[in-house]
Parts: structure tokens; C-alpha cells; sequence
């Protein structure tokens, strides 16, 4: 969905009705998957154990978990299509057929923190997360290669 416009005046008088404003909506399709593993163990090893067993292996599939989790995510944002590149204190080049059109050769500063959020909500139409951030993954020059 597209941003809405923001209006020269949103100011109504009495009986004035509320204008409406038109919007552009778009679908995605996407596909869902259910992710889970599990440990085998007996009544028997319950019975007879003299702590909770549930507990410490819920928390050993929880680990699990959050490393599958974080390994998916980090295969998706590597094959992202939007890869933004630091050129300069002040420049960048943001390249969208997912490979970058050149290396990084400055770090990261607010400017490109500012130039990525913009990007984001004006061109992508990125809307902010809880209402004051927009979120986005980023590596410092050092670990690129």
C-alpha cells in the first residue's frame, strides 16, 4: 500500500463532509511454512529423574529454534534485491537487482542511517515499525567483502 498524501489543509467546517482520499493497494502472494523439531524421551526418564527434564530440554529446542530462525533470516536479507552501498561521508549507490553496483568504501554514519530510512518509507513505501522506526539490516565496511 502506498502512502497517502499528505493534504494542503485537513482543516472541516460544520457542515463540511470529510474528504475522502484514494490510495493505491497492491497484493502479494507469499508462502507459509511451519517450522518445528522435537526430543524423544519415555515417561520412564521422567518417573525417574530427580529434576524436570521438560524444562531443560524446552529450553535446548528454544536455542534451536532461534538459530534456525536467524540463519533463515540471514539467507533472506542476503538475497535481498535492495543492496545499499557506502561510496562516502556524504554519497551511496543503492543498487535493486540484488547485486551491488560497487564496493563500499566508507563505514556507515548517520547520513547513510537517514539516507536508508528515507529510502525506505519514500520510495518503498516502508511503513515504520511502532509507529517511529523503520527497521533494516546493515554490515559495517570491515566485514564486507
Amino acid at each position: 500500500m502506498k502512502n497517502i498524501t499528505e493534504p494542503t489543509s485537513a482543516d472541516l467546517d460544520e457542515l463540511m463532509r470529510i474528504p475522502e482520499d484514494d490510495f493505491d493497494l497492491s497484493t502479494k502472494a507469499i508462502t507459509v511454512r511451519e517450522l518445528g523439531r522435537a526430543v524423544f524421551f519415555t515417561s520412564l526418564a521422567l518417573d525417574l529423574s530427580e529434576f524436570s527434564l521438560e524444562n531443560p530440554i524446552q529450553n535446548k529446542l528454544k536455542e534451536q529454534m532461534r538459530l534456525v530462525l536467524d540463519t533463515k533470516a540471514a539467507t533472506a536479507f542476503k538475497r535481498a534485491q535492495i543492496k545499499y552501498v557506502p561510496t562516502g561521508a556524504a554519497s551511496n549507490n543503492i543498487a535493486t537487482n540484488g547485486t551491488p553496483a560497487t564496493s563500499a568504501t566508507a563505514n556507515m554514519s548517520f547520513f547513510h542511517v537517514e539516507e536508508i530510512r528515507d529510502y525506505m518509507y519514500d520510495t518503498l513505501q516502508v511503513p515504520p515499525y511502532e509507529e517511529t522506526c523503520i527497521l533494516a539490516s546493515s554490515a559495517p565496511l570491515a566485514s564486507v567483502a
